[in-house]
């Protein structure tokens, strides 16, 4: 099957992700308007997308608008894409200001799975700002909140109506910014409704060719599991330029929200640049992160890196490369008209599942499936992304397409506990109202690694397993110490389609109990005989 496009003025959108036809109009030197179109033609559908961005500029009224949306059958990174975000500030004297802003982020897109899936985010602001001092300033908000957790289990699900304070000034060389923020929280998670206030502080500064940030906040919420959680993070930032050529910089900060687990979070990073001589230069850092997806597991990064540059006039022609390869069908319903993309590039298989790419920049790429274009059950015998280094005239990548496999299984108590304990709640009842007695499940293969909280007395599943050999570890969570897991690994191969059954039980540690004896003196007596 070909895919074709019926592109008008096409240019690359770096942004985006898509070919379009770009328009830019200029009314006043006060006012711009952009605008960028796409339109795509395959076999099977049509689609279209759009984006219109608009910047006015004038002595008492600026802002800014932008709208995006893309069609479900649309051809593109962004696919089913509606998003909309704008800023609003008019100054009603010298020192009084009106301002607002909105952002709904971009919702039901095809995102890279390279990256975790971003919250969905609806916000809405407006306020006021005044001008007492030339160096001061205070602004008074008011405004709306919604955060979705994409991702399952939910983390979040709430919507907030807030009323923020904000104070800015500069005293001597410090930069002092204070915040408070009170608001009503419903809780769609958890299913409560329940107050939430935040206050913030950030002091910053500039001495002996050092830059120094401090910044800490504290907030009693009722937005995740429970209500008026509290949370304390605090950090701080410093940049010193001890001459033109030598600096260096250092970052902490103890943790970060719930919200900003889809991308990297560096907790400690220490940084030294030196130049060397002209067009030399060596740079040594280390840091703490969380990465993507993770709540406490901290990864430590040491990296050095030594650049040179010659600075020699060259000219390089690109030549272009190629990429091709074939989907094996490995059991499952059909190879064909799978779409994959290279970046910017899209291919599609024919019949037999062949693919190609041609005139490639050589580079680095990632090779991406669309899994709209596969059955829900279909998985690569290989991980995706696949990392492309498309260096050769001609390069070949096969792999192929299998039915994936699952696990789903039970914790419970065993039979014979039961006699001793008839309802595992009688112990979670000791430890807590809330609290439920709960272990670690983590499944293992050579490329995926899967964990799953899970209650004792509850089923669990893992779906979307590549077919092959795998490890499930157990791990205790905090169980009580009178009970213990009768079998904390299980090994296996999955085969195709296959749904594997475990039975976890949970025991209760047996105590024996001996008890000491006085030890008893055994003696007998000899009569003698009289004469």
């Amino acid at each position: 099957m070909k895919e074709e496009s019926d592109i008008r003025n096409i240019s690359a959108n770096a942004e985006a992700h898509l070919p379009y036809t770009k328009g830019k109009f200029k009314i006043s030197k006060h006012i711009n308007l952009s605008g960028e179109f796409a339109y795509s033609t395959t076999k099977n559908a049509e689609g279209t997308a759009y984006m219109a961005q608009a910047e006015v500029n004038f002595n008492k009224f600026n802002g800014n608008l932008a709208y995006m949306k893309a069609s479900p059958q649309f051809a593109g990174y962004f696919t089913n894409t509606n998003t909309f975000s704008g800023y609003l500030q008019y100054r009603l004297t010298k020192k009084i200001s009106v301002l607002a802003n909105y952002m709904q982020d971009a919702k039901n897109f095809q995102r890279d799975t390279l990256f975790l899936a971003a919250p969905y985010r609806k916000y809405l602001q407006y306020g006021i700002q005044y001008k007492y001092l030339s160096n001061g300033s205070i602004i008074i908000n008011h405004g709306f909140q919604k955060y979705q957790d994409r991702l399952e289990p939910k983390q979040f699900d709430y919507y907030e109506r807030f009323f923020r304070v904000s104070i800015d000034q500069r005293i001597g060389i410090f930069q002092v910014n204070l915040e408070g923020q009170f608001g009503n929280t419903d809780n769609y998670l958890t299913g409560f409704n329940g107050h939430s206030s935040l206050y913030a502080a950030n002091l910053s500064f500039e001495k002996f060719k050092t830059s120094f940030s401090l910044f800490g906040s504290y907030a009693i919420t009722s937005r995740y599991q429970l209500q008026n959680q509290k949370q304390l993070y605090y950090g701080a930032r410093v940049f010193s330029k001890f001459s033109d050529k030598t600096s260096l910089s250092l970052f902490y900060q103890n943790n970060y929200i719930p919200e900003e687990y889809f991308k990297d979070r560096n907790l400690f990073e220490l940084l030294f640049h030196q130049q060397l001589f002209p067009g030399n230069e060596l740079d040594l850092s280390g840091r703490y992160s969380l990465q993507r997806g993770q709540l406490g597991d901290k990864d430590f990064i040491f990296s050095m890196r030594y650049t040179w540059r010659p600075n020699i006039p060259v000219q390089r022609t690109a030549e272009y490369v190629s990429l091709s390869g074939n989907v094996g069908n490995l059991g499952i319903k059909k190879t064909e008209g799978i779409r994959l993309m290279l970046g910017n590039y899209l291919s599609v298989t024919d019949k037999d599942g062949n693919y190609i790419f041609k005139n490639v920049l050589p580079g680095n790429y990632f090779l991406e499936i669309d899994r709209s274009t596969t059955a829900i059950n279909d998985i690569p015998t290989v991980g995706f992304p696949a990392t492309m280094s498309l260096l050769n005239k001609e390069n070949i990548f096969n792999f192929g397409l299998t039915a994936a496999a699952n696990v789903q299984g039970k914790v419970q108590l065993s039979e014979a506990e039961k006699k001793d304990q008839t309802d595992i709640d009688a112990l979670q009842t000791k430890k807590g109202k809330n609290k439920r007695e709960s272990i670690i499940i983590e499944a293992i293969s050579n490329d995926q690694t899967y964990r799953k909280v899970c209650f004792i007395g509850e089923d669990f599943d893992f779906t979307y397993l590549r077919p092959g050999d795998w490890t499930i570890k157990l791990y205790r969570n905090g169980l009580d110490k009178r009970y213990k897991i009768l079998n904390d690994k299980f090994q296996f191969t999955l085969q195709p389609s296959e749904i594997k059954k475990l039975n976890i039980q949970i025991v209760k540690q047996q105590i024996e109990i001996k008890y000491q004896q006085e030890s008893l003196k055994v003696g007998y007596n000899v009569i003698k005989n009289k004469k």
